[in-house]
C-alpha cells in the first residue's frame, strides 16, 4: 500500500474520496486543469473510450494560464513561499505557494492558433504533449502536476483516483497542501495527517530503507516512459 492518504494514523476527508466513477455522454469533456495539490492519478477504463491529452508539468507557461490577480502580486512582492521544518527536524525546506490559474478552452486556442497562423497562443505548439485513446481495460497513470484535457469519444465508464506517494510527497504536502491549509478545513486535516507521519518504511531507489524524507523527487519521465511500455502499446510518453 503506497498511497500515503492511506496511511495516516489521523483520519482526514480524503481517505475515501476515491476510486471515484465516472460515467460520460457522447461528446462531453473536461476542462484543461491541473489536478489539485500536486496529486498523482489513475484511471481504468471500462468501457468505451476516451482521449486524453497531457502535457509536460515543465511546460505549464506555455499554456497560456489565465492567473489570479492575487498569485501575480504575491510572486511579485516576493511573499509566496515559507521556510517549512522537515519532519525529522532536521533542516528546513521552501515552501511555494502554487499559483492560482486557470486554461483557457485547448480547442479553443488550438483553433485560434490556425486562423491566426500560429499568433494567438504562439508558445502552444512548444508544449511537450502527448495523446492517447483509452480503450476498455486500460490503465493510465498521470503524474502530479501534469496538465490534462479529456474528452469522450462515446458513452464510457471508468474509474480512477488521485494518491500520494514518495515522488510527489513533497510537492503535495510542502508546498500546495501547506498554504491550502491555510484555507481551513478538509485542507488543513489533511495536510495535518500527512505531515505527522513520518514513512520511514518506504525504501528508495536502491533499497536502503532511508525513507521518503531522503527520497529524490521523481520526474514525470521516470514513471510514464517505463509504466506507458508496459500497457496496451502506449509508448513514447513526455521525452
Amino acid at each position: 500500500q503506497k498511497d500515503f492518504l492511506q496511511r495516516t494514523m489521523r483520519r482526514h476527508y480524503f481517505v475515501e474520496s476515491w476510486p471515484t466513477l465516472f460515467v460520460a455522454s457522447p461528446d462531453t469533456k473536461s476542462t484543461l486543469h491541473i489536478d489539485q495539490w500536486h496529486g498523482s492519478f489513475w484511471m481504468v477504463q471500462v468501457a468505451g473510450s476516451k482521449r486524453w491529452t497531457m502535457f509536460h508539468p515543465d511546460d505549464y507557461s506555455n499554456l497560456d494560464p489565465i492567473y489570479h490577480p492575487d498569485s501575480i502580486n504575491r510572486a511579485k512582492k516576493g511573499n509566496n513561499s515559507e521556510k517549512v521544518k522537515e519532519e525529522d527536524g532536521n533542516g528546513e525546506s521552501e515552501a511555494q505557494e502554487p499559483m492560482r490559474a486557470a486554461f483557457r478552452d485547448l480547442r479553443e486556442m488550438e483553433k485560434a492558433n490556425v486562423e491566426s497562423d500560429g499568433k494567438a497562443h504562439p508558445r502552444l505548439s512548444s508544449a511537450r504533449r502527448v495523446e492517447v485513446v483509452l480503450t476498455p481495460g486500460d490503465l493510465l497513470f498521470v503524474p502530479g502536476g501534469t496538465p490534462h484535457f479529456v474528452e469522450n469519444l462515446g458513452v464510457t465508464v471508468a474509474y480512477a483516483g488521485n494518491f500520494v506517494d514518495a515522488g510527489n510527497y513533497r510537492k503535495a504536502v510542502h508546498c500546495d497542501l501547506f498554504h491550502m491549509a491555510k484555507r481551513g478545513g478538509v485542507y488543513e486535516t489533511t495536510h495535518r495527517a500527512l505531515s505527522e507521519v513520518c514513512f520511514e518504511d518506504d525504501e528508495d531507489e536502491n533499497g536502503t530503507g532511508e525513507g521518503v524524507q531522503n527520497k529524490k523527487e521523481s520526474s514525470a519521465a521516470d514513471y510514464t516512459i517505463d509504466y506507458f511500455d508496459d500497457y496496451s502499446g502506449l509508448q513514447g510518453m513526455m521525452p
